[in-house]
């Protein structure tokens, strides 16, 4: 790890995310920011859609998506454009992203790919419930 580097980790999943500074193989991680997406785990009765799906602007057929799937898209374009914006400012130059398979995938859509040239992990994993501790011992054994 060079001294210059600000390396950020995001650990998430559809429901919350979390944002660290990765300080280094022993001084760990260092919580930045929250985020909570409370409306995912709601009942699909009490987020209220009627759509059957819809033709796009070519013709095809997009199926119905689930209110809990529309929260979900909601959640990682707000994180997808935090990050875009901490990208301009500088804030971050190496990004670890951590998060689980249907959230990963949504929120790998969604970021730049300027954001994407930062990424220097991926982790397929959704590691929201750990402690700093834990979260820090996973991260060394990845990047060794």
């Amino acid at each position: 790890m060079n001294k210059t580097d600000q390396i950020w980790v995001i650990v998430a999943n559809a429901s919350e995310a979390k944002l660290f500074k990765y300080l280094g193989h022993i001084s760990g991680v260092k919580p930045l920011k929250d985020w909570n997406n409370p409306a995912v785990r709601q009942a699909s009765h009490n987020l209220v859609t009627d759509a059957q799906g819809k033709f796009n602007m070519g013709g095809n057929f997009e199926p119905h998506k689930s209110p809990q799937r529309i929260e979900m898209e909601h959640f990682a374009r707000k994180l997808a454009e935090f990050l875009e914006k901490a990208r301009i400012q500088n804030n971050f130059t190496k990004l670890i992203l951590c998060s689980s398979p249907a959230f990963l995938g949504e929120i790998t859509n969604l970021i730049s790919a300027q954001v994407k040239e930062r990424l220097k992990l991926v982790v397929n994993k959704d590691y929201t419930r750990l402690d700093h501790r834990d979260l820090t011992r996973h991260l060394n054994e990845l990047m060794i």
